[in-house]
């Protein structure tokens, strides 16, 4: 296995998103990864290193004003609207460019958290892919209009990199007074990925007004009854913890396997990890997450080309 790393023209026109790729000599098929809210892509090189073991090259972006794509505003996508936008563009070049490199190949998307809003979108615009995992998905919210309006009111009083503190509240999991170790835990049973998490200048940070504003859009976007009609009919891989605040502990998962099946896909698989919190790919059984999911696409894309 070979490890990349590379940066790219974005398309939000403020400079260059950062990419990594985990390739293996004679692969497959592609899979991209898209992160989550305040993290990075490096923290799914575990992860990556199974997916290259059964034939699969991976490939991933830092998001805008994540990890090495701040470009000078983390937490902030653009400094202008649509900045889901450029995200979904920026993922949807990287596959072109993993595809210039390796090759026409089935092309699987694997989204979490925020990701997994990003894959959906991605899966609903371009329809462009052979499958698609969404991990830690996010449950519906009946404040997503007063969301929006909060950013949008905040953003014209205050700029596109401010920070909210009513939609700071409404995206943060953990309790207000708790050390750092506590106000994260929510993530993940391990403890040393918990700490991890803390001590990492590029994760746990706060979202601007106008990123938070992207996400509720996107949010406000695929939980719409119009959202699975879009999607192509292809294999749909939904997994999440049980005790994950993020998807209302098994409420959203279900939602989206729900909204699939009765818009007549049926290639969609739903599994919820008992007693597994946000980060399932970070877990205490995260080996058998992994062996889940390069056995579902095994058999699921693989067996498509026999």
């Amino acid at each position: 296995m070979e490890r990349k790393e590379f940066y790219r023209i974005s398309s939000n026109g403020e400079g260059q998103v950062f990419s990594r790729s985990w390739v293996c000599e004679k692969p497959w098929a592609i899979v991209q990864i898209a992160h989550g809210m305040a993290e990075y892509c490096n923290r799914y090189d575990e992860f990556a290193e199974k997916l290259v073991e059964i034939g699969v090259n991976v490939y991933a972006n830092d998001h805008l004003g994540h990890g090495m794509s701040k470009q000078g505003h983390q937490g902030t996508f653009a400094m202008k609207k649509g900045g889901f936008d450029y995200l979904l563009e920026d993922m949807n070049t990287l596959f072109t460019y993993a595809e210039e490199k390796d090759g026409k190949l089935p092309k699987i998307l694997l989204g979490h958290s925020m990701g997994s809003i990003l894959a959906e979108l991605y899966a609903s615009k371009y329809k462009d892919i052979d499958g698609l995992v969404l991990s830690g998905t996010v449950a519906p919210n009946s404040s997503v209009n007063a969301a929006i309006g909060i950013a949008n009111f905040h953003i014209a009083t205050h700029g596109f990199t401010s920070v909210s503190p009513l939609l700071k509240k409404l995206t943060d999991f953990g309790k207000k007074g708790d050390s750092p170790m506590e106000r994260f835990s929510w993530i993940s049973s391990d403890t040393n990925v918990v700490k991890k998490y803390v001590e990492d200048e590029d994760c746990g940070f706060d979202f601007s007004a106008s990123a938070n504003r992207e996400m509720f859009l996107g949010l406000k976007n695929v939980t719409s009854k119009e959202w699975a009609e879009n999607v192509p009919m292809i294999p749909v891989f939904i997994i999440s913890g049980s005790e994950d605040p993020v998807g209302n502990k098994g409420v959203g998962p279900k939602y989206y396997y729900d909204q699939l099946l009765n818009t007549g896909h049926d290639k969609v698989t739903l599994k919820i990890y008992e007693n597994d919190k946000h980060e399932i790919l970070n877990e205490v059984n995260r080996e058998e997450v992994y062996a889940d999911i390069t056995n579902w696409i095994n058999e699921k894309i693989k067996e498509q080309l026999l």
